[in-house]
């Protein structure tokens, strides 16, 4: 594995006995560019297999997640892959190879659309569970908590939360059925820890809703009806879990719930923190 890191603050390179949807699954090892030594700006290589990381037993793929904190229009990571001791491979024929990329894609919309659907059932619209989530063969460095929201128009939710003891956290929205992102290129509709505004007693209070509240800490749900809100953090440094609270009240009224203190945002403020967001999304998906 060579490559560059540039804008890139961290990474996560996962070897895996394959994805949720698939029947066997599960996170085997990872590595970070952190343990590695490697960080925004460095030129890197690194060998999986003899003589360098172990490839566990039953790993069939790696995965590569990409860590920006700050959203800068730069360039984004260059990763680039090399098999030292290439064995002859026959191909399974092409309409064979095709077939099992269609089934890996249905498979997932099916997987995830249901995965949705009974964790929402299993807890109260606008709120959080009690219980973090994590999965038993995923990541041991992420922590979730998960709140589905349902909310008519003009309402909006405000979402108290402590800052997560964690290197890295972010609240992000998902519409229900693909788990996609709302919107991110259109939108604000996920913050990490680089991109929210403390209230004065420290707590973060983001406020999700269809149209723009004009305050701190706005996620956008373009008028979706319901979907997932997720906090999550990573690389967390204690085991307790932040504090949260959820208020569901009109967004005529938000600011009567925010402490007296809460900044205004402008709509020329609102529009210059969505044209920075943009400029760096079109570095980092510009392939």
């Amino acid at each position: 594995m060579r490559g560059r890191m540039h804008s890139c603050e961290e990474f996560i390179l996962a070897l895996r006995a394959g994805f949720m949807h698939n029947e066997t699954w599960g996170t085997l090892a990872t590595i970070t560019a952190s343990e590695l030594g490697i960080g925004a700006g460095d030129d890197f290589e690194f060998v999986l297999g003899d003589g360098g990381h172990e490839i566990p037993d039953g790993a069939i793929m790696a995965s590569v997640r990409e860590y920006y904190f700050d959203w800068t229009a730069e360039e984004p990571a260059t990763f680039t892959i090399e098999c030292l001791d290439p064995e002859p491979v026959e191909l399974p024929q092409l309409d064979d190879r095709l077939h099992a990329a269609v089934d890996q894609v249905s498979d997932s919309l099916r997987y995830w659309a249901d995965y949705l659907a009974s964790n929402r059932a299993e807890r109260l619209d606008n709120s959080f569970a009690s219980t973090v989530a994590l999965p038993a063969k995923g990541l041991t460095a992420a922590r979730y908590e998960f709140c589905f929201w349902d909310l008519d128009p003009g309402d909006a939710l405000i979402i108290e939360t402590d800052v997560p003891a964690a290197r890295y956290w972010a609240a992000q929205l998902y519409v229900m059925r693909t788990f996609e992102l709302v919107d991110p290129f259109g939108a604000i509709s996920s913050r990490n820890h680089t991109q929210v505004t403390p209230s004065d007693d420290g707590r973060i209070r983001f406020v999700v809703a269809d149209e723009d509240p004009g305050v701190p800490n706005w996620l956008d749900t373009t008028g979706q009806r319901n979907g997932l809100c997720t906090i999550r953090w990573f690389w967390p440094t204690g085991d307790d879990a932040p504090s949260l609270a959820v208020h569901r009240v009109p967004l005529a009224t938000v600011r009567d719930h925010l402490p007296a203190s809460t900044t205004s945002v402008t709509p020329e403020e609102r529009a210059g923190e969505l044209a920075a967001r943009q400029a760096h999304l079109r570095w980092r998906f510009r392939t």
